[in-house]
């Protein structure tokens, strides 16, 4: 389903980037229930070993919207863009990205 909701976003991301030229802004929502899991981090032995809590709660939003999203356009419409005034943080923790 996220791999489904992700590239949905990027479809909705791309179609307006290439009409608008402006920016993108937007919700992303899924249409399954939340449910705290424990993160599966199997594959590196270092990160299992931090996964001792749930997915946090504060990454769902009410109504289905999922907050802290990410989107990536891939091949953009190719134009020169300025650079955004204000740079976001990107940071890793204990084998999880938080903004």
């Amino acid at each position: 389903m996220l791999k489904t909701t992700s590239l949905a976003c990027v479809i909705a991301a791309s179609f307006i980037a290439s009409s608008a030229f402006a920016g993108v802004s937007g919700t992303v929502k899924t249409s399954k229930k939340s449910s705290s899991k424990k993160l599966n981090m199997k594959s590196d032995p270092q990160c299992s070993k931090l996964a001792t809590d749930k997915v946090s709660n504060e990454i769902v939003v009410n109504g289905g919207g999922l907050a802290v999203t990410f989107v990536y356009i891939k091949n953009p419409p190719k134009n020169k863009y300025k650079a955004p005034k204000t740079m976001v943080k990107l940071d890793q923790k204990g084998c999880r990205y938080s903004p």
